[in-house]
C-alpha cells in the first residue's frame, strides 16, 4: 500500500476524503480492522465478490459500496464500533 498518512489512523469529522489503492482485499480488511475506530468504510469495486469480502469481514458500523455517504434517512440504523461509538442511533 502507498505511504503512511497519519490522518488515515484518526477519526476525522468534516469534509475529508482518504483514498487508498490496493490489490489484496485480505490486506485491505486487515488494514481497516487494525484501526481503533470503526464508523464507516466506503469501497468502490466492480467485483461483487470483493465487495462481499469487505462487507463480511470489516469491523465497522456501516459499509457503503460504490457511493458516497451524502444521504441520510433518519430511520436508518447508524452507529459505529470500537472507539467510534456504541450501538445504534
Amino acid at each position: 500500500m502507498p505511504g503512511h498518512v497519519e490522518l488515515s489512523n484518526e477519526e476525522a469529522f468534516g469534509p475529508v476524503v482518504m483514498i487508498d489503492t490496493f490489490n489484496d482485499y485480505d490486506a485491505l480488511v486487515d488494514k481497516i480492522n487494525s484501526s481503533a475506530f470503526g464508523l464507516q468504510v466506503g469501497i468502490f469495486s466492480n467485483n461483487i465478490n470483493n465487495i462481499w469480502k469487505v462487507f463480511e469481514n470489516v469491523e465497522v458500523g456501516g459499509v457503503i459500496q460504490n457511493d458516497v455517504p451524502s444521504r441520510r434517512v433518519d430511520h436508518m440504523p447508524y452507529g459505529g464500533v470500537k472507539d467510534s461509538g456504541f450501538g445504534r442511533e
